[in-house]
């Protein structure tokens, strides 16, 4: 065997080992919980479940990157702005949108533990139910997406 070939197979092997070392670090870091992760499964209509689907593909982003950056939004407007308004104005804009059929279809959110008690917080803030909360959150987003788009 020529010697550079010898090489070749020393450096292929020390890649190997650096890059499954690697792997086994982040396995080591999830499952010794230094990375917090949980999940959240929000109950929705067999529509809502689909649109979310729809849009998420549509911006190239996982359904859990997708539900949490409008949640995400909505919480940060909700801290700056909402925080002087009455919890009845807060349950009237909910009410206003209407309650959709929970229960048809699921969403499975991956998220932090920090973010999953965030999206709680607004959510008893408001003084609904989490499934509620983020299909409401998801459908007022939704009208005023298509609002923008009939006036622009």
């Amino acid at each position: 065997m020529p010697w550079w070939l010898k090489g070749m197979k020393v450096l292929r092997k020390n890649i190997y080992n650096a890059l499954e070392g690697a792997s086994r670090l982040c396995y080591h870091m999830v499952a010794n919980g230094q990375m917090r992760r949980t999940q959240l499964l929000i109950r929705c209509s067999a529509e809502d479940a689909a649109e979310i689907r729809h849009q998420a593909a549509g911006e190239r982003r996982s359904i859990s990157a997708y539900v949490l950056r409008i949640i995400e939004r909505q919480l940060l407007i909700d801290e700056k702005f909402a925080s002087g308004l009455t919890d009845s104005f807060l349950l009237q804009e909910a009410l206003r949108l209407g309650s959709a059929p929970i229960g048809e279809a699921a969403i499975h959110v991956r998220c932090s533990v920090e973010e999953a008690e965030r999206v709680r917080m607004g959510a008893a803030r408001r003084r609904m139910g989490l499934n509620s909360f983020v299909v409401f959150v998801l459908k007022r987003h939704w009208a005023m997406v298509a609002k923008i788009k009939r006036t622009g």
